[in-house]
């Protein structure tokens, strides 16, 4: 008996946001993807706070912090296949993969 399906949301239920977020503010982000994948990892490693990360996405793009922020919360798109999959598996519980550290630190505090 299957008593939990996780479903990852960054990626699977939604759209990848901060890349899709990148190619629209970045143009020349083929140039710049690796420092872009570096902040991205030290976030999610915990080795620089969500808003320095923001603090480099607002400087790459000469965007203000909370414009950056909120520009890649309104980038998400929901995925309809999955949430369609999701609504016909009925179950009693339900468990997301939150990986958007930017966005839950920072409602922590």
């Amino acid at each position: 008996m299957v008593k939990a399906i996780i479903f990852d949301n960054a990626g699977v239920i939604m759209s990848e946001a901060y890349w899709m977020w990148l190619g629209k503010n970045i143009p020349n982000l083929e140039e710049k993807r690796q420092f872009f994948m570096d902040i991205s990892h030290q976030v999610d490693r915990e080795t620089i706070t969500p808003t320095q990360f923001l603090e480099h996405l607002a400087k790459e793009t000469g965007k203000t912090v909370g414009q950056v922020k909120e520009e890649i919360l309104n980038t998400s798109i929901l995925n309809e296949e999955v949430y369609e999959l999701m609504k016909k598996l009925n179950l009693k519980r339900l468990y997301l993969l939150m990986t958007e550290k930017v966005i839950s630190k920072e409602q922590k505090k």
